[in-house]
């Protein structure tokens, strides 16, 4: 439960106005309506040298702190795991706080060799319920 130290209140604060716009969900994809997001989905692949093949998570991020999940890329990588949902805060990468980091910052974190496993800790907010988790997912090849 959120709330127990002085970055979980303030993290607390940052989720209550954070979640004030509802989720939607569309078709094929979990989506939140927010003007500004950024891909967060992955890089292009130096081994592969392909621009249409990414290596990465396969889920895009808000722009702005608190950064929230946008959506979840269909068949990628954290889809597979059935456990993040849009509107879920991301609160580090593999155990780096990106609670003050800019998009580009977060991206790289998430970004990397295909194969490589990333570990992301997220807030998944149900009305005044919070609940901190863990995830272990394997970076692979998100094509656009």
């Amino acid at each position: 439960k959120v709330g127990e130290c002085e970055r979980c209140q303030q993290l607390e604060k940052e989720l209550t106005a954070a979640t004030a716009r509802p989720a939607r969900r569309v078709t094929g994809t979990q989506t939140i309506e927010d003007d500004a997001m950024s891909v967060a989905s992955g890089m292009t692949c130096a081994s592969e040298r392909s621009l249409d093949t990414h290596c990465g998570v396969g889920m895009r991020v808000t722009n702005s702190a608190p950064h929230r999940v946008a959506s979840i890329v269909e068949g990628g990588p954290v889809a597979r795991t059935g456990q993040i949902t849009a509107g879920d805060l991301l609160l580090s990468v593999n155990g780096e706080d990106v609670s003050g980091k800019s998009i580009r910052e977060v991206r790289r974190l998430m970004q990397g060799p295909g194969g490589t496993e990333v570990e992301l800790e997220l807030v998944h907010v149900a009305g005044k319920d919070r609940h901190r988790y863990c995830v272990k997912v394997t970076r692979a090849k998100i094509g656009r």
